[in-house]
């Protein structure tokens, strides 16, 4: 007996099918693993905890990774030193209630003396 077109068509996909089947068994946990690891690294920055800057002890260069911050007004913070908190930054030629805001989760005061008179 011949065998009709169709049946020759439900063979090909069931084929189709395990072959598909097959690939997805062997590669279904590596991909599983790369949408995972693509999900990890998409934290953003904000979402990773990075170390605070010490307004009072940071060098020039470590000023200037701060946003805003470049070569000028990091050496007018040093030359403002110490600082008591971190309002007393709004003192510094450069440093604006917006600027202050947007470096406040970046900074961070070590104990101070007093400035010598």
């Amino acid at each position: 007996m011949k065998k009709h077109s169709s049946e020759k068509a439900v063979k090909k996909c069931t084929l189709v099918f395990a072959f598909i089947g097959g690939l997805l068994f062997l590669w279904g946990p590596s991909i599983g693993y790369a949408q995972q690891a693509n999900q990890e690294s998409s934290r953003t920055i904000a979402e990773v905890e990075m170390p605070k800057i010490d307004i009072n002890t940071a060098d020039a260069d470590t000023l200037q990774t701060l946003p805003g911050v470049g070569k000028t007004i990091a050496q007018r913070i040093i030359e403002g030193r110490p600082y008591a908190t971190i309002e007393d930054l709004l003192q510094v030629n450069g440093i604006g209630e917006k600027k202050l805001e947007s470096l406040r989760e970046m900074i961070q005061l070590s104990p101070t003396k007093k400035k010598k008179s």
